[in-house]
């Protein structure tokens, strides 16, 4: 038994002792294998057949990848890409992953680019990538129209700019200074974003945003509210003079029941200001603005209160309808600057499915199997043997990739594997047991690499074995297993014994 045993544990040192030549094999075969392992993947812009080439191999998976992109078009100045993950039986099927690359142009004559993706892709999975290419070219005069004409009708975004002017009138015009331009932007930069995203797509859907940050319309959004404020305010001191005459007049006075209806008119008044549709409102004349559902009519309010106005009052309501059509242009310059500062620009679109298993049965099998070459010590025969046959994984292999770099879970499953195979030698011995095939025993078990190549491996040799009994006068046998140990390689054997005997294979 120690002597098989040493047969053994000789095979295995012989296994440890050939990495070094197997190292320089795979280092002179890197280079010609990086195409194969898929580290750097091509997508290739060229037109054939009227579409574009795109990815040239399949994604490999458990390891980093760059995208290789050639033949850009002169024009392009930026490609981002964006990942779709499809993942059955889950909700939802299709979801975004972190990668978004981003290539920009740096110079006129490059007509290939790299960019390295942050996600490492999943054996057996399908991907969507979503590649836009983006052309220097600002929006012409009728898209930003067209932009415009949406973007103003925009209900969504309407009321994102309203909900800013009522915040800051109703925090600043009972306690000034309470608010900040930035805070109220700040708290609905995220919506602005997003509703100026999907209105301009709706118009086209190459369209795209160019800067989407809503505080480069800082100084523009803080000259809205404040216009907005500015008629709050000044409708709020024209109620509480209202308030202070009607209490300087007595009740009995003719003159209470319209001094009494212009406080009330002027609370109405600073009441609608406070929630009108300050986006929507247009000026329907020189002293009447409308939001389509609320009228202010400065000159009919002057008119009908004008015998108990004195010459103070008259040119505070001129202010007021002055401040009133300033808000439109400080609302309209609003509207251009978010037009011009988050621009639009042209994008082309891109949906390139792809995935990182092949379609080919024959091809995909090898990623499962592997053959099987060792040496192994059966106890219960007390014999070495030599065995032959095949490795199946629990999940698809990509030996390019160290084992080192699997987490716990996953290195186990890229590590372990069932056996099958066929032992080399006759297990025959006479009147003790026979071949389960032919003279050979089948051999079955679980294996462990400790390096690319190199297994352990623990199972049992299925054979018959012959019933002793004297009393039977035929001969009789029955299944019998024998446990085993063994070491063996799992590895391209043209590779490993290229450096020593290349042409037996050729």
């Amino acid at each position: 038994m120690i002597k098989h045993l040493k047969l053994v544990f000789l095979f295995f040192f012989w296994g440890l002792l050939t990495i070094p030549m197997f190292a320089q094999d795979q280092d002179k075969d890197k280079k010609e294998k990086s195409a194969a392992t898929k580290d750097v993947v091509e997508f290739d812009f060229d037109i054939e057949d009227g579409k574009i080439k795109g990815f040239e191999d399949l994604i490999p998976f458990d390891k980093q990848v760059s995208i290789l992109f050639t033949h850009i078009p002169e024009k392009a100045n930026k490609i981002t890409v964006t990942i779709y993950e499809f993942r059955p039986r889950k909700s939802p099927v299709k979801v975004q992953l972190d990668s978004i690359a981003i290539w920009e142009r740096t110079s006129a004559e490059e007509k290939s680019a790299i960019v390295t993706l942050v996600d490492k892709f999943k054996p057996n999975r399908d991907y969507d990538f979503k590649i836009k290419v983006g052309i220097e070219k600002p929006a012409n005069e009728d898209e930003k129209n067209k932009a415009r004409e949406v973007l103003g009708e925009s209900g969504d975004l309407q009321m994102v700019f309203n909900k800013m002017a009522w915040e800051y009138i109703g925090k600043e015009i009972d306690n000034p200074g309470s608010i900040s331009y930035y805070e109220v932007l700040e708290a609905h930069k995220n919506d602005i974003i997003g509703i100026m995203r999907n209105e301009i797509k709706s118009i086209d859907a190459s369209f795209e945003l160019k800067n989407p940050d809503p505080l480069v319309v800082l100084e523009e959004v803080s000259t809205f509210v404040d216009a907005a404020l500015d008629v709050a305010t000044k409708i709020q001191l024209q109620n509480e003079n209202a308030t202070a005459l009607l209490a300087n007049v007595k009740d009995t006075s003719k003159l209470f029941p319209l001094y009494n209806s212009y406080k009330v008119r002027t609370g109405n008044l600073l009441n609608n200001i406070k929630k009108i549709n300050w986006y929507g409102l247009v000026s329907l004349d020189d002293a009447t603005f409308s939001d389509g559902s609320f009228n202010i009519n400065i000159e009919g309010l002057v008119t009908e209160f004008k015998s108990i106005f004195t010459e103070a009052d008259l040119s505070s309501w001129k202010a007021v309808n002055d401040a009133l059509a300033q808000s439109l242009k400080a609302r309209d310059a609003l509207k251009d600057s978010v037009i011009e500062k988050i621009a639009i620009h042209s994008l082309y679109y891109f949906s390139a499915p792809q995935k990182t298993y092949p379609a080919d049965f024959q091809e995909m099998s090898k990623m499962y199997i592997t053959l099987d070459v060792g040496v192994a010590y059966a106890a219960r025969m007390d014999r070495v043997l030599t065995y032959s046959g095949v490795n199946i994984y629990f999940r698809p292999i990509n030996k390019s990739i160290p084992l080192s770099h699997y987490k716990f879970w996953q290195g186990l499953a890229v590590r372990t594997s069932l056996l099958i195979g066929i032992t080399m030698n006759s297990v025959n011995k006479d009147n003790i047991r026979k071949g389960l095939i032919d003279d050979k025993a089948l051999v079955t078990g679980l294996g462990f690499r400790l390096v690319p190549f190199l297994k352990l491996n623990a199972g049992t040799m299925i054979h018959y074995r012959f019933d002793n009994n004297p009393l039977l006068t035929q001969e009789r046998y029955y299944t019998s297993f024998s446990p085993f140990v063994s070491v063996s390689l799992d590895i391209d054997i043209k590779s490993l014994f290229s450096g020593v005997g290349n042409a037996i294979f050729k």
